[in-house]
């Protein structure tokens, strides 16, 4: 081979390695371009779904105190209606039933009030624990909701700058052999 043509070739060829570099480039740029707004719209869509989630859990958790409430101000209308005790008195004895405290110093005066008393001091037990153990899962299911938010938020924006330093680290030297 002469000169000239060696120097044709060794051109082209450069040429060549420099049209490869440029397509390798763009085509990972792009390549980084798409995988980061898919994991964008993947955050986004999981965020949608854990906002609903939590406030699924919030009308849940509003329900359940609805019920307490409503329980014990039932409770409490009915031992004020048959013992002839005023509401906060009724509400107060229907509380420590319900709770099982018993101080005993409040009493109903009939047989079958008592037989009533028990009767709403072990459903209300059961009530309360039941009540307690859900509304326990729920806050946890919350919280855990919003750690893992945070988390992908916070992993989102990391894989962000990631992608960012990636891509001019893509611009610089590209060493192909």
């Amino acid at each position: 081979m002469s000169g000239s043509a060696a120097k044709t070739v060794s051109g082209s060829f450069s040429q060549g390695k420099d049209l490869l570099r440029a397509s390798t480039r763009r085509m990972l740029s792009r390549q980084l371009s798409i995988i980061h707004t898919v994991r964008q719209v993947a955050v986004e869509m999981q965020t949608l779904q854990y906002e609903k989630d939590r406030s699924k859990q919030r009308r849940q958790l509003s329900v359940l105190i609805l019920f307490l409430l409503s329980y014990l101000l039932l409770g409490g209308l009915i031992f004020t209606l048959s013992e002839g005790w005023d509401y906060a008195t009724g509400i107060y004895f229907a509380t420590v039933t319900m709770s099982t405290v018993g101080y005993g110093y409040i009493v109903p005066s009939t047989a079958g009030m008592r037989s009533v008393a028990v009767l709403y001091g072990l459903v209300g037990m059961t009530f309360i624990s039941s009540k307690i153990l859900t509304v326990m899962a729920t806050l946890r299911e919350v919280a855990v909701a919003n750690v893992q938010i945070s988390t992908m938020k916070s992993t989102s924006k990391s894989m962000k700058d990631l992608d960012v330093g990636w891509c001019k680290w893509i611009r610089g030297p590209l060493y192909l052999g």
